[in-house]
């Protein structure tokens, strides 16, 4: 992507006027709107304090800080992102964090489409050097221990990442569906209720959990959804590491199908408590926070599974 004239203007009246040139370099930039901004910009203009820099915040950082033009077409810096990682050399890296604080699928002089490029808290530019260190297969130096070994549990390098998953893939998991099936199911027992179903098959009809109260005055009905993983499961893709992004969504997806199916089955039977079953995870306590009018309209209970197997019901 070629400066722009803005750009060019800036550089002069910084060369030529010194700090007064700086004081209109901050009332230009601000005043002024481009469609894009080459991947030098970038580079000219990251934050100092920031080793790592999250796309989201870098697009942010075009509508708060004076130091940045404002883009009049915010998608385009998906193009300056994907000029700067594919060009020869490249001037910075693209890498995802995955859930278990590792970074995967690093992008540097590599190919990546325009489409490919996230805007996400959980994806980042990288500097050049730490790039470079990445993808010669270097952690950061303090994850270095004495003896000159990399510990592998932070290893940045993508070459462990499939080792990791699969030990992952043969541990069982809090927040997988089954086991928060199981604790409901224990939790429910415990507060004096028979169970009357419990379809711990998925091909089954009907909802996941169904309860009642001894003497019969109050009826359960529990949709229960487990918290994706990290990996694809099936496929010809199976064993890849999945963006964060595809997980969130892959989440909101089970919680909306999950909220359908309750809210379908509020209406049958004014006795009955219909309720979530969900693993505590932050992006499922968002989601039910966002539907707080509908849940207090359809009267919807949650079962939060926490890590160490208590049950919150909210």
């Amino acid at each position: 992507m070629a400066r722009s004239n803005t750009e060019k203007l800036i550089d002069v009246m910084t060369r030529e006027h010194g700090e007064s040139g700086r004081t209109f370099k901050s009332a230009l930039i601000w005043a002024v709107t481009e469609e894009g901004v080459s991947p030098s910009f970038l580079v000219r203009n990251w934050p100092p304090a920031l080793k790592m820099w999250s796309t989201k915040a870098a697009k942010d950082a075009f509508f708060a800080s004076p130091q940045f033009p404002r883009l009049t077409r915010p998608e385009n810096l998906k193009r300056t992102i994907m000029e700067g990682v594919s060009r020869k050399p490249p001037l910075f890296g693209y890498v995802e964090k995955a859930p278990d604080g590792s970074y995967v699928n690093l992008r540097f002089g590599d190919e990546l489409s325009e489409d490919a490029v996230e805007i996400s808290d959980d994806v980042y530019l990288i500097p050049k050097d730490l790039a470079e260190s990445i993808k010669a297969g270097v952690g950061r130096g303090k994850d270095r221990r004495r003896t000159g070994k990399i510990n592998p549990t932070r290893l940045l390098s993508k070459a462990l990442i499939p080792i990791f998953a699969k030990i992952n893939h043969m541990c069982d998991r809090w927040f997988q569906e089954t086991k928060v099936a199981d604790r409901v199911k224990a939790f429910l027992i415990e507060q004096g209720y028979d169970i009357k179903e419990f379809r711990a098959n998925k091909h089954e009809h009907g909802p996941d959990i169904e309860a009642e109260a001894k003497d019969g005055s109050i009826k359960v009905v529990v949709e229960v959804k487990g918290y994706p993983s990290e990996k694809v499961e099936l496929g010809q893709n199976r064993g890849k590491i999945k963006s964060p992004s595809k997980i969130k969504g892959q989440a909101r997806t089970w919680f909306a199908k999950a909220f359908l199916k309750l809210a379908i089955e509020r209406p049958k039977d004014a006795k009955k408590v219909v309720a979530f079953g969900l693993p505590d995870h932050k992006v499922y306590r968002g989601l039910v926070e966002d539907i707080a009018y509908a849940r207090r309209i359809l009267n919807l209970t949650c079962f939060f599974v926490k890590e160490d197997e208590t049950v919150e019901e909210v």
